[in-house]
């Protein structure tokens, strides 16, 4: 069964306007369907999705304000995972092959490796319960798993083989639930539990046909959520590990609840949660769980995924490429826009440590901002600048790779990748100017 028939979402047009001031659109540059948001921190974060012709990974550096697409390659990716500041993961489905994807990133998600499996399956989550267990599952009953980070994985079958597993999650290292249904939602959904880091699994609730899950998110080993309609738009609680659960939402008969997620990064935003879903559904949770309450975010559409990086950013994605924030989140430069006739010369680069860069604007146009990240989205120089010339010092600063980016009030005018060697030895004077050039 082809994964582009999956119907988790009820893709349409989404978020064409948002005229509720508690909620910004962004502007991605993508019209891909997005199925995943990932963010390593405030600021570095990934959307994950596909549409007819193929998939796209695309990467912010500054908290969803401009993005860019990375070298990600594959038919149809679903959700985006990390392990630490540098290596990160998608699945998806490729089919030319009609083999499950598997996508490993090294240098935190500027480029990708692809790997595909011998399976006729596609892979629709993954989760890693610490830097060297993860799994991923999907179709068929697959579950394929690594215990070395990434480097090789192992197939499973979960259940008797004809269930789609469509979420998986492991709040410890032993204890993991997944989700299984059926692409149309024709087959029971059924919640599955290992005590075992995934050795075995035990069905632990059938809840038939009439009861469809399509998000999952746990707090602990024990207290979790799962989102979805059960004849309405509905979120269900357990404190004790999935044995009991009660319904703690109940909304519009005609929702279903695509996704869900809890913040991470601080003990505050572990106390905020999200579910998102149909006909632009926004559940706000409150209080840990003990109440959930609906807002209005500006928009009639779909909406499939989401990510709370802290306790004042909430990042929501959907189809045609459309990504919205919850206002409170600080602009860490103003969206891109194209402002014409306007370039730098920024060099030499690759630049050695303790060099200076220099920056010269083709034309003098007002007042400039510099900014340059390193790969973890950390701000390592911000600076303004009006004249013709600037020059920035590199001393300080660690070899590797930087990104950065030029704007002035209209927008960004001008984005770049940096390379930084431990001394001017590694960079051939007779080239620079040349290699300069952007």
């Amino acid at each position: 069964m082809r994964i582009v028939t999956l119907c988790i979402c009820s893709l349409i047009s989404l978020l064409t306007s948002t005229a509720n001031a508690q909620w910004n659109q962004l502007t991605t540059g993508s019209t891909k369907n997005l199925f995943g948001v990932h963010f390593m921190n405030e600021r570095k974060g990934f959307a994950t999705g596909w549409d007819s012709k193929s998939g796209v990974v695309l990467l912010t550096y500054d908290a969803g304000k401009t993005w860019t697409p990375t070298d990600a390659i594959g038919d149809f990716l679903f959700g985006t995972t990390s392990t630490d500041s540098l290596h990160l993961f998608t699945v998806g489905f490729q089919s030319g092959c009609q083999c499950g994807l598997i996508m490993k990133s090294s240098d935190g998600g500027l480029h990708w490796d692809q790997s595909v499996d011998g399976t006729t399956s596609g892979y629709y989550a993954l989760t890693f319960s610490d830097k060297m267990n993860g799994y991923a599952v999907g179709y068929q009953g697959a579950v394929t798993v690594t215990t070395d980070g990434g480097i090789t994985w192992n197939d499973q079958t979960l259940g008797d083989g004809s269930d789609v597993i469509k979420n998986i999650s492991f709040p410890s290292k032993m204890i993991g639930y997944a989700v299984s249904d059926s692409v149309d939602y024709t087959r029971p959904h059924r919640i599955w539990k290992t005590t075992d880091a995934g050795t075995t699994w035990n069905k632990i609730q059938d809840y038939g046909k009439h009861l469809v899950i399509a998000g999952m998110a746990w707090t602990s080993p024990t207290v979790g959520f799962f989102c979805g309609n059960d004849g309405a738009a509905s979120i269900y609680e357990t404190t004790d590990g999935g044995a009991m659960w009660k319904s703690v939402y109940h909304g519009s008969p005609n929702i279903v609840l695509q996704g869900m997620a809890f913040g991470h990064g601080s003990d505050a935003a572990m106390n905020i949660g999200y579910a998102v879903g149909d006909n632009g559904t926004v559940v706000r949770l409150i209080n840990g769980g003990a109440a959930w309450h609906e807002e209005q975010c500006g928009t009639t559409e779909t909406l499939t995924a989401v990510d709370i990086p802290s306790s004042t950013e909430v990042i929501i994605g959907g189809s045609n490429g459309v990504v919205i924030e919850r206002t409170g989140v600080q602009a860490v430069a103003p969206i891109a826009s194209t402002v014409a006739n306007e370039s730098f010369i920024v060099g030499p680069n690759p630049i050695a440590l303790g060099g200076m860069l220099r920056i010269a604007a083709t034309s003098s146009k007002g007042e400039y901002t510099v900014e340059i990240v390193d790969l973890l989205g950390n701000v390592v120089h911000h600076s303004s600048f009006s004249s013709r010339q600037h020059e920035i010092s590199f001393a300080g600063m660690h070899t590797g790779t930087y990104l950065y980016r030029i704007w002035n009030s209209g927008g960004n005018l001008q984005t770049g990748k940096l390379e930084v060697g431990p001394s001017f030895s590694m960079v051939d004077s007779r080239n620079r100017t040349r290699r300069s050039l952007m």
